[in-house]
C-alpha cells in the first residue's frame, strides 16, 4: 500500500466539522487512492459481509494534539437488514511525527437486536487485515483501544466487558512496567483469596491479557450480570474471566500490523475460530504452584467424553 501517510492526510483534508459523508461519496473518494494500492475492499467498515450497512457516517477533524498532526474522527452507524440500525462505532484515525498510521476504537454500542456471531473478532480481524497491508510499507502501524473492566467484586456486572472481551481478541497491553506491577500485584491478592498462592517467579510468566483471562478454567466462582434496570442473571464463570471483568484495571490494548510473532493474535484465532477448550488449554502458564497444563488435559479430556455421550 503506498504512502499510507498521504492517504490519512487526504482523509483528513476531507473531513469537516462534524459533516455527514454519504456512502458514494466514500467509495469515490477510495476510488483516488487504487492506483496507490488501497482498494476499497481493505475499508474496514465494510460489514456487508455480515449483513450490516452503513447507515451513517460523519467526519471530523480533530487538531488538539502536537503528536499526531493530522487526526480524524468517525462517527458510523449500521443498520441490519430490516433497516434497524443496530450498531455505532466511534474510530480515530491519524498519523504520528515518523510516518507511523494508528486507528483508535473509542466507543462501540451494540444493540441487543444486533445477530452477527462474535461481532468483536470480526471487527478485529478486518482492521488486522488492513493493518497487514499497510504493513508492506510502513513499519508500527496499530490498532489501540482501551479495555475497561466492569465492577467491583460483589457488584452486577454492567455494560463494560472490554477487559474480558478485547483479552481474547488479540490484542496485547500497550501500557508501562508499573502497570504489569499494578495488575500482577492485584491478581496475586485475587488468587490468595482463593487459596491459589502464586511466586513471584509465577506471577512474571503472566504478560499478555489472555494469561490472566484464561487463569484455571476448572474454578469457577458466581457472577451477577445486570440484563436491564431491574433485571439480573447469575452465571459461574472460570475466576481468570471473573478476575477481568471485575478486578483488572483499565488497560491500553495494542495489535500491530504486520508483526510475525503476534501470539496474542494466534491465540485469538484458535480461541475465536477453533476451539475455545484447545486455545485454554494450550495458552496457560506452568507455575512453581501446581502443574496448570496438566489440570487442563484432565478438563479437555472430560469435555471430550461428556460429548462423545451427547452425540
Amino acid at each position: 500500500m503506498q504512502d499510507m501517510k498521504e492517504f490519512v492526510h487526504k482523509l483528513y483534508s476531507k473531513a469537516t466539522n462534524d459533516t455527514p459523508m454519504s456512502k458514494k461519496a466514500l467509495v469515490r473518494f477510495f476510488s483516488h487512492f487504487e492506483d496507490g494500492g488501497f482498494s476499497p475492499e481493505y475499508w474496514p467498515y465494510d460489514l456487508t459481509d455480515l449483513g450490516l450497512e452503513m447507515s451513517s457516517i460523519y467526519i471530523k477533524q480533530i487538531d488538539d494534539d502536537k503528536n499526531h498532526p493530522h487526526k480524524v474522527k468517525f462517527a458510523m452507524g449500521f443498520s441490519d437488514k430490516n433497516g434497524e440500525e443496530v450498531l455505532n462505532c466511534n474510530t480515530d484515525w491519524g498519523c504520528n511525527l515518523d510516518g507511523a498510521v494508528y486507528i483508535e476504537l473509542r466507543a462501540m454500542k451494540k444493540s441487543e437486536k444486533l445477530n452477527v456471531k462474535n461481532f468483536s473478532w470480526e471487527y478485529v480481524k478486518k482492521h488486522k487485515r488492513l493493518l497487514d497491508k499497510m504493513e508492506e510499507n510502513t513499519r508500527f502501524n496499530k490498532f489501540m483501544l482501551d479495555a475497561y473492566a466492569s465492577n467491583r467484586e460483589g457488584e452486577a456486572v454492567g455494560n463494560y466487558y472490554g477487559s474480558l472481551v478485547w483479552a481474547t481478541r488479540g490484542f496485547n497491553f500497550n501500557i508501562n512496567q508499573c502497570f504489569m506491577d499494578q495488575i500482577r500485584g492485584d491478581f496475586k491478592k485475587f488468587t490468595q483469596r482463593r487459596g491459589i498462592k502464586l511466586t513471584k517467579k509465577d506471577l512474571l510468566k503472566f504478560t499478555r491479557p489472555y494469561h490472566f483471562a484464561c487463569f484455571r478454567p476448572d474454578i469457577k466462582e458466581e457472577v451477577k450480570f445486570r440484563r436491564g434496570n431491574n433485571e439480573f442473571e447469575t452465571k459461574m464463570i472460570p475466576i481468570g474471566r471473573k478476575f477481568m471483568l471485575q478486578h483488572a484495571r483499565r488497560w491500553r490494548g495494542v495489535i500491530y500490523g504486520g508483526d510475525k510473532s503476534n501470539q496474542e493474535y494466534e491465540f485469538a484465532k484458535l480461541y475465536n475460530e477453533v476451539d475455545k477448550k484447545q486455545a485454554i488449554c494450550q495458552s496457560n502458564i506452568e507455575t512453581d504452584s501446581f502443574n496448570l497444563k496438566q489440570t487442563n488435559r484432565v478438563i479437555v479430556h472430560n469435555f471430550a467424553k461428556k460429548f462423545a455421550k451427547s452425540v
